[in-house]
């Protein structure tokens, strides 16, 4: 059992949403504009790192100039159009309200941009559900990763780690928590194919996020 009305810290893809489907369309859409290949398979195991790191990874180049132009066409794309293809997974939308519902506080934190983030969580009616939303690139440079940004959150709510949970669907997501003294559950849902032999706590659905922690 986690704490007693812990503050509740989400990531967004793998674990609340289904982006897969539209963030590959954008891949798509981006490297055939600059008449690259992948060099990876475009699969739901590429959802989750920054973006500028999956373009390197399926274009296999580092040069700057080709990474860049490639992120804004991916851009483009799913800030426009593709954002509308995402889905949030069942049960999660009655899982936030039931939280809401009873005063837990609700937070975001994710490797996606600020952008389609906010576009996202509009699309689906949650405006009103989170009490913050944190991306890296809300900084400048950007953060780091997962881990500074839960840092940056805390600090900058007050929060006590002791308190906090973060639910994500990855091994990063459990490691980031880890690193800022977090309790964790992990979304077996989601893209992280969390098995049996998961280290730390792991919810089947939503719903069952509900019975991790004690709400009263």
């Amino acid at each position: 059992m986690l704490p007693t009305m812990p503050t509740l810290i989400f990531d967004l893809d793998g674990t609340l949403i289904d982006s897969a489907p539209a963030i590959l369309a954008a891949f798509d859409s981006a490297l055939r504009d600059a008449g690259i290949r992948p060099r990876v398979a475009l699969s739901a195991a590429l959802i989750g790192p920054p973006l500028r790191d999956t373009l390197a990874l399926l274009t296999g180049c580092t040069d700057p100039t080709l990474i860049e132009r490639c992120a804004n066409d991916f851009k483009t794309h799913y800030d426009t159009v593709g954002y509308k293809a995402t889905v949030a997974y069942p049960g999660i939308a009655a899982m936030l309200c039931e939280f809401r519902a009873r005063h837990v506080a609700l937070h975001l934190a994710t490797n996606k941009r600020e952008v389609p983030t906010r576009l996202i969580v509009e699309h689906l009616g949650w405006s009103g559900l989170f009490d913050s939303i944190h991306t890296l690139d809300q900084h400048q440079p950007p953060l780091a990763g997962k881990a500074c940004l839960l840092r940056e959150l805390i600090f900058k709510h007050g929060l006590r780690p002791a308190d906090t949970v973060y639910i994500g669907d990855r091994h990063e997501d459990f490691d980031a928590a880890r690193s800022c003294e977090l309790g964790f559950v992990g979304a077996r849902w989601g893209y992280g194919g969390f098995g049996a032999e998961a280290a730390w706590p792991v919810a089947n659905a939503p719903s069952d996020l509900i019975h991790h922690v004690d709400i009263g």
